[in-house]
């Protein structure tokens, strides 16, 4: 009985032990498989957000419970620029209208932004240059770049003695330097301005003086006249500082008149100005004399319907003392367009100074009038020029640049300038082959045959000009007439060949529509000397069209040999049958039978042909071909 008690308490405290072993390991099993609650996070300081073209924003990113970079991406490049892609914040530009997804990424985290681009509607104008640099004589363009804003970009010069101005308004304006110096150039539209800083440099002057509003000629009596034009950079005008840019007042360049002023260009509606300011209009012109002289003025002007006296219209100093001008001088009105017909009026005699001379027109008169230029006549030994400053004392000269070219019966002009104040030195060219051409003969000429020989001329050891003149046979020469369309030819077209609708061809006929196809033509002859002669055609082009003879492979052939045609010879169109000769080249003949070609076999755009002459000094007699054409 005791034993069975003692089994049964032994039993039940191992169930008992069991029972607590299995709640303990039940218990480390659940604590093994539930996951810990996650806490990490990444956020930005926005979802969406908009920027401007060209406009910057920031985005922030906070990470908690996240190690390792915060990294930055976007969906589409072209509308936002990031400025780096690693940190905790980035800073978007926006680039282009439209819309994109900014994304941060940490750890297996990501956050994302909706960025919208919109248009800027700041306004703006900025210039393509703030500062520039050119040389006198030259232009350059300035553009204003306008944004959000309304109304014309208008430009102004602080000096128009140092720059022009192509126009006044418009989103560009071509810039040209007149005189050494700086200016400033300002762009005004809608409330903005931008500005332009432009230095024009000295330079040596350019070939042509007269188009740079000043020339000389020659009076005929022992001086010289001197031309200065009003609408040049030698001018400053003012009204008075709040009209100095009143469009369409002053400066003139553009109007299409009969009697066209000399020059580009006048001074127009001078009585605006002194209508509405007691100083009137002021032009300052500065002057550069070589020596101290006495000079005659004189001023071209086109006036209105009144009549009037010097005195009433101007106020006229040299040099800051103001010029003695007789009441008898009196500006009439002119016949035909008053306004622009122009007569050069002598005002007095002016005392010139060495170097420079400074002269002020004071427009004084309320009246009407246009002013185009005005001259200094002085003796032949006083060179006047535009003033400039020299940097060192002395004229500087360049090279001698060549202004007229000589020719066989004129001669022509070489100048040389100062670089610092457009002075110069002139000097004339004999025609050529007169005295001082160096001559260098090529070929020599005989009785029968041409020569060719080479002239130049040089000033100061400099080379200015070089030529090739053909020489004549010694013995008389005579010309040879051969009509074409007696010639041989052939053609890939039927509708070449002789024509006779021309009262001006010579004999009538004519060798017709070479200008439609290929073709050959062959002339025949026999030459009683060995000798050279010069190939002349008479041609009729296409009026308007001029047409070279090396065209589409055209050929001259002498006796099976061919001959070298220059490129400057072609025929100037003035009609199908309105005849002209042309020189061609010089040719050798030999004694005896002699076969002349002339071939196109591309396709010729010769037209229609009269006569080759031929100009020689032996006999020739025409070949006529075996059969008739």
């Amino acid at each position: 009985m005791k034993t069975r008690k003692l089994t049964n308490m032994l039993f039940s405290i191992l169930m008992a032990v069991c029972l607590a072993v299995s709640a303990v390991v039940f218990a480390a099993c659940d604590e093994t498989t539930t996951p810990p609650e996650d806490t990490s996070s990444l956020t930005l300081n926005v979802a969406t957000c908009n920027v401007e073209e060209g406009k910057t924003t920031v985005l922030k990113a906070t990470a908690t419970g996240i190690e390792g970079d915060i990294t930055w991406t976007t969906d589409k490049k072209t509308v936002v620029s990031l400025d780096k892609t690693v940190g905790t914040s980035v800073t978007l530009t926006g680039l282009a209208v439209g819309t994109c997804v900014v994304t941060a990424s940490a750890g297996e985290k990501t956050a994302s932004c909706t960025v919208t681009v919109t248009p800027d509607t700041t306004p703006k104008l900025e210039l393509n240059h703030t500062e520039l640099e050119i040389d006198q004589y030259t232009t350059a363009e300035l553009v204003a770049d306008v944004k959000n804003i309304t109304g014309d970009v208008r430009w102004t010069t602080s000096s128009n003695l140092t720059v022009s101005l192509s126009s006044d308004t418009g989103n560009s304006v071509t810039i040209t330097g007149l005189k050494a110096g700086v200016s400033t150039i300002k762009a005004t539209a809608g409330g903005k301005t931008a500005q332009c800083i432009v230095t024009v440099n000295y330079v040596a002057s350019p070939d042509s003086p007269s188009d740079e509003g000043w020339n000389v000629t020659d009076n005929g009596d022992g001086t010289n006249k001197f031309k200065f034009e009003a609408e040049t950079g030698l001018m400053e005008y003012t009204y008075s500082e709040q009209m100095t840019q009143i469009p369409s007042k002053g400066l003139e360049t553009t109007l299409e008149k009969n009697n066209y002023p000399s020059g580009d260009g006048f001074v127009f509606s001078l009585d605006f100005g002194a209508r509405f300011s007691e100083t009137g209009i002021s032009l300052t012109y500065e002057i550069n004399s070589s020596e101290a002289t006495e000079a005659t003025l004189s001023i071209a002007m086109g006036l209105g319907k009144n009549a009037g006296t010097c005195n009433e219209m101007w106020e006229i100093t040299a040099n800051g003392t103001l010029l003695e001008v007789s009441d008898e001088v009196n500006f009439p009105v002119y016949s035909g367009t008053v306004w622009y017909d122009w007569n050069n009026i002598e005002v007095c005699k002016v005392q010139l100074v060495k170097g420079k001379n400074t002269f002020v027109f004071k427009y004084i008169w309320t009246k009407g009038m246009n002013f185009d230029y005005f001259t200094l006549d002085v003796d032949s030994s006083v060179n006047l020029a535009v003033y400039a400053e020299h940097t060192a004392g002395e004229h500087s000269y360049g090279e001698w640049k060549l202004l007229e070219e000589p020719d066989d019966s004129e001669g022509g002009m070489a100048r040389k300038y100062c670089e610092y104040c457009r002075f110069y030195n002139t000097h004339r060219i004999p025609a050529i082959g007169e005295e001082g051409w160096e001559e260098d003969e090529v070929v020599a000429c005989d009785e029968y045959h041409y020569g060719i020989s080479n002239y130049k001329y040089s000033i100061d050891g400099q080379e200015m000009c070089s030529y090739s003149k053909r020489k004549n046979p010694t013995k008389e020469t005579n010309e040879f007439i051969f009509e074409c369309e007696s010639m041989e030819y052939t053609s890939t077209n039927s509708k070449v060949g002789p024509k006779y609708d021309s009262a001006t061809a010579s004999n009538e006929g004519y060798l017709g529509e070479l200008n439609t196809s290929t073709f050959t033509i062959t002339l025949t002859l026999t030459a009683e000397q060995a000798c050279s002669a010069l190939l002349i055609f008479r041609g009729g082009f296409k009026n308007g069209v001029t047409v070279r003879f090396n065209d589409k492979n055209g050929a001259l052939i002498v006796n099976e040999e061919p001959v070298n045609v220059d490129d400057s010879v072609q025929f100037v169109g003035k009609g199908w049958t309105t005849w002209e000769e042309y020189e061609v080249c010089v040719i050798t003949l030999k004694e005896g039978e002699n076969k002349i070609t002339i071939s196109h076999p591309n396709g010729g755009n010769f037209g229609n042909l009269d006569y080759w002459k031929l100009v020689c000094s032996s006999t020739l007699t025409v070949v006529e071909p075996e059969e008739d054409i």
